[in-house]
């Protein structure tokens, strides 16, 4: 069985660099799993794609189209990179 807390500690590297580079003054060192990927984040539809973009590279998954527009958080992403790469039936 895959230890979630892997990905999880993967998918904050790449929000907290992300949010880094896009916001500076913004304090992306504090963000969770459970910040808002519009209000902490400050993530438009650009930097949804770019986020991504990146999270589909690192863990080799392909996201659902709607999976960016419906994530409120990176929790939710957790879940769809998690379901992406579980073993289909």
């Amino acid at each position: 069985m895959m230890n979630p807390e892997l990905p999880a500690d993967a998918l904050l590297d790449i929000v907290r660099q992300l949010g880094a580079e896009l916001h500076p003054a913004r304090g992306a060192a504090n963000l969770t799993l459970d910040s808002t990927l519009d209000r902490d984040m400050g993530l438009d539809s650009l930097g949804r794609v770019e986020l991504a973009l990146r999270v589909e590279r690192r863990f080799g998954v392909s996201l659902p189209e709607g999976t960016l527009v419906n994530a409120e958080t990176p929790r939710d992403l957790l879940k769809a990179i998690l379901g992406a790469r579980a073993p289909q039936a």
